[in-house]
């Protein structure tokens, strides 16, 4: 009994933890708005495009989804945020390159068509936009967050980060890049993530077959978007497919699917912990119950009051749950430290949900051990001289 105690609130403890994360989850600043932007993923490689044609087709598919009722602006980008895949690349910072010896930078990457930012609500701080002067052939440019100029400029003006420039890539070829934009901070890979430094590069530079269309759509059904999104990529190729259609929202919801998963396990196990302690307490007093009721019986005979019977026998029960608490609040204060990378905005200890869990089984012991204590109240002292 006293395992289970302690195993069901360690799984209670660990299950309100992640509710509370998952809470918390939704309020965080994820530097952007999701909400009312539908994700269309298209994968070009699949039906043999090369270069010349994959650019052609995405130029003709922005114009037709940008012309469709309901869009009130649309973008690519290579990698959607927050939906649990990335891209990351190496970078060189004159006068912060790495010695011989030592590991390379990294950074995020996402490339990006002119309105993505626009598009996401995304704030633009200092500097411009991709436009149509940043295309192939012209000298290579990028946007970058405000962590990225903090950690390699190291300037209290951000803003004079602005021509600035680095090498984006692996080897003594890399490409330079000037800086022509700087955008405010964003979660990238995870809700949870400390402040990264990211960079965006324009579509028109660095071309991708695979490409996800951003619509943010105007307040209604983006069913009918969607439908017109279909209707125009048909149109242009029957035989491409639409892939992971959903909303952005939706996107950021599958990241957190482990947290919801581990909430929903752990809960209904330290539920059905629960009640198998209090089936085990119950059992266990309700035998001790039997065993002792010739002791009742001849304490009754000697003037011990109902209430004194209920207190000795609730206090068996109340003991096993207290040993059992104990144990429990141990090992849940080492365990939920492991667990710290899947909590947002809480605490590994918290007090209130420990002293909740705690409480409740301490009530459901009480509970448990209450109905053969109040059995052990009734016992007419005649009959339990008289029991074997």
């Amino acid at each position: 009994m006293v395992a289970q105690i302690a195993i069901s609130l360690v799984l209670l403890i660990t299950a309100g933890l992640f509710l509370r994360s998952l809470g918390n989850a939704a309020k965080i600043d994820v530097g952007f708005k999701p909400e009312g932007v539908e994700t269309v993923a298209l994968d070009l490689q699949t039906q043999g495009y090369d270069q010349a044609k994959g650019r052609e087709f995405y130029q003709q598919l922005m114009e037709r989804v940008a012309a469709l009722p309901g869009v009130r602006a649309a973008s690519l980008a290579r990698m959607v945020p927050l939906n649990g895949s990335n891209m990351k690349e190496g970078i060189s910072v004159p006068g912060k390159e790495p010695a011989p010896d030592e590991q390379g930078t990294v950074v995020g990457l996402n490339i990006v068509d002119a309105r993505y930012f626009e598009m996401l609500e995304m704030p633009l701080l200092y500097g411009r936009s991709f436009n149509d002067r940043d295309k192939q052939g012209a000298p290579q440019v990028a946007i970058v967050n405000e962590t990225m100029v903090r950690r390699f400029y190291r300037d209290p003006d951000v803003s004079r980060a602005l021509g600035q420039t680095f090498a984006l890539g692996q080897g003594a070829k890399a490409p330079r890049v000037t800086i022509i934009g700087i955008v405010k901070d964003a979660k990238y890979d995870t809700l949870g993530e400390d402040p990264q430094p990211f960079v965006y590069q324009p579509f028109q530079q660095s071309y991708s077959g695979e490409m996800t269309l951003h619509i943010r759509t105007a307040p209604g059904d983006p069913g009918n978007v969607l439908a017109g999104v279909r209707r125009e990529v048909a149109e242009l190729d029957k035989d491409l497919p639409l892939l992971n259609v959903m909303p952005l929202t939706e996107q950021i919801r599958v990241g957190l699917l482990p947290l919801r998963m581990a909430a929903t396990v752990a809960g209904t196990l330290g539920v059905f912990g629960m009640l198998l302690a209090a089936l085990g307490i119950f059992g266990v007093v309700n035998y001790s119950v039997t065993q002792r009721t010739r002791e009742i019986g001849i304490r009754i005979s000697l003037g011990a009051q109902g209430r004194d019977v209920l207190r000795m026998i609730l206090g068996q029960g109340f003991w096993l749950a207290l040993i059992g608490i104990g144990i429990g609040l141990a090992i849940a204060t080492a365990l939920t430290r492991a667990l710290m990378s899947l909590l947002y905005g809480v605490s590994a200890i918290e007090p209130l949900i420990f002293a909740e869990v705690a409480i409740l089984l301490a009530g459901v012991a009480l509970l448990a051990s209450y109905i053969p204590a109040r059995r052990a109240t009734k016992v007419d002292p005649m009959v339990a001289l008289r029991y074997e």
